[in-house]
């Protein structure tokens, strides 16, 4: 008996952080852009899940004015290298959702396909994106 009340003793705080979300990701939302047929979102943002982890960036296409979930991005995760812009960019080339980043570290989730549009990637070192045009600098 005694060691059943050590044993819940003992686990019961990692229990109760894992239930509680104690320590959630920071998600900071910096683009979002309506899909041409008015029913969907892409959206860019950055998370942020504390000291020990570097920040990651996502992109995800949702009904259009849903708000970003916790985790990562349903279309595009990565973590990227830092520079001048370090950054997801995100936007639509007629019924093609498209999404452009730079240096990737490492690419955790690109998804060809999400709410039966295509999606097309774009790969490059300091790519701004003005009025739907790639440009570089």
């Amino acid at each position: 008996m005694m060691n059943l009340k050590r044993f819940v003793v003992l686990t019961l705080p990692f229990v109760l952080c894992g239930c509680f979300d104690l320590f959630p990701c920071e998600t900071e939302e910096f683009m979002r852009v309506t899909s041409p047929d008015g029913q969907h979102d892409l959206v860019a943002f950055r998370a942020n899940c504390g000291a020990t982890t570097r920040e990651s960036y996502h992109a995800s296409l949702l009904p259009s004015g849903q708000a970003v979930a916790k985790g990562g991005g349903n279309v595009f995760a990565a973590e990227l290298e830092r520079g001048p812009i370090a950054h997801v960019l995100v936007g639509w080339s007629g019924d093609t959702a498209q999404v452009f980043y730079n240096a990737p570290r490492e690419v955790f989730r690109q998804e060809p396909t999400a709410q039966g549009y295509p999606i097309e990637y774009v790969v490059g070192d300091g790519i701004d994106i003005i009025d739907g045009t790639e440009q570089t600098p």
